[in-house]
């Protein structure tokens, strides 16, 4: 992990690692055949958006 913040530095790490939640999600979806609720596709536009204002700011 250490190596990998130090390649791409500290704001696009944390960018990237907001995408676990939504990899979690997915995969509950497909492997588990877990249900998809209005409130977790709602949260997943929110960090999905967030994630794109960030990485739009820093340029």
């Amino acid at each position: 992990m250490n190596a990998g913040i130090q390649r791409i530095g500290a704001g696009s790490a944390s960018i990237i690692s907001s995408a676990g939640p939504i990899g979690t999600l997915i995969l509950a979806f497909f492997v588990l055949e877990e249900a998809l609720t209005l409130p977790q596709l709602a949260g997943t536009f929110l960090v999905l958006m967030g994630a794109y204002v960030v990485s739009r700011a820093k340029d």
